[in-house]
C-alpha cells in the first residue's frame, strides 16, 4: 500500500492551503449511471479518510481537498468556487464513450478553457500506459473499458495499441488553485485503480 502523507501542514505550489482533508464523491448534476462507487469510497475509508457524497456532504467545499465527479452535464452548486479559483484542491472529472454519454463529453470539453484539457467523443478501449507522473507512481496499468479521447495537459495514460489515443491527463493552470484530472472513461472509478486514486489524495497540488 502506498503510504499517505496528510496535507495538514502543506501548501500548494500556488501558496494556497487545502482547507480540509476529506474526499467528496459527487454523483449528481450528471448523466445517471447505475454503477456503484462503494468500492472506490472504500479505497479511502480503509485508510481512515473521511468520504462524503452528494447526499451527506458538509455543504462547504473548503472541507474537501479532493473531489471526484463522473459524467457531469451541468454546474454543481460549488462550481463558482472552482471557476473563480477560491478553492484549493484536486478535481477529478470523468467522461465516457460518445454512444450514450455525449452530453457529458460535451460538458467536460466545454470546461477546457478553464481546465486546459479538452475531450472528443469516441469509444476507445484497451490497456492504458502508465506515464511517469506523481499521480501514476506505483500504478502498474490502466484499463479503458470504453471511453473518449482527451487532449492537452500532462499526459497520464494513452492506449498501448491502435492509435495510442490519449484518455487521461492532468493540468494545474498557472492562475488556478485547482489541479484538474480529466479521464475519458468513468469506468476507471469502478475498476481497481486504487494506487492512482490514493495518489490523487496524497500528492501535493
Amino acid at each position: 500500500m502506498v503510504p499517505l502523507f496528510f496535507w495538514g501542514c502543506r501548501c500548494c505550489a500556488s501558496g494556497c492551503t487545502p482547507g480540509g482533508d476529506s474526499v467528496l464523491v459527487w454523483d449528481k448534476d450528471n448523466q445517471f449511471i447505475n454503477f456503484s462507487l462503494t468500492g472506490l469510497k472504500t479505497v479511502y475509508t480503509d485508510e481512515g479518510i473521511t468520504v462524503d457524497d452528494d447526499t451527506d456532504w458538509s455543504g462547504d467545499i473548503d472541507d474537501y481537498r479532493l473531489i471526484l465527479w463522473r459524467l457531469g452535464i451541468q454546474d454543481p452548486s460549488w462550481w463558482d468556487s472552482i471557476s473563480d479559483g477560491s478553492w484549493c484542491g484536486r478535481l477529478f472529472m470523468a467522461g465516457d464513450h460518445n454512444v450514450n454519454f455525449q452530453d457529458a463529453v460535451t460538458y467536460i470539453d466545454g470546461k477546457s478553457p478553464l481546465t486546459g484539457i479538452g475531450m472528443t467523443g469516441d469509444s476507445i478501449s484497451g490497456t492504458g500506459t502508465v506515464e511517469t507522473d506523481d499521480l501514476t507512481d506505483g500504478q502498474s496499468s490502466f484499463t479503458v473499458a470504453s471511453g473518449s479521447v482527451t487532449d492537452g495537459g500532462t499526459l497520464l495514460s494513452k492506449l498501448t495499441s491502435g492509435g495510442e489515443e490519449e484518455w487521461l491527463a492532468r493540468n494545474k493552470p498557472s492562475d488556478q488553485n485547482v489541479d484538474f484530472v480529466i479521464s475519458g472513461d468513468q469506468n476507471i472509478m469502478t475498476i481497481t485503480h486504487d494506487i492512482f486514486f490514493l495518489n490523487m489524495y496524497d500528492v501535493d497540488i
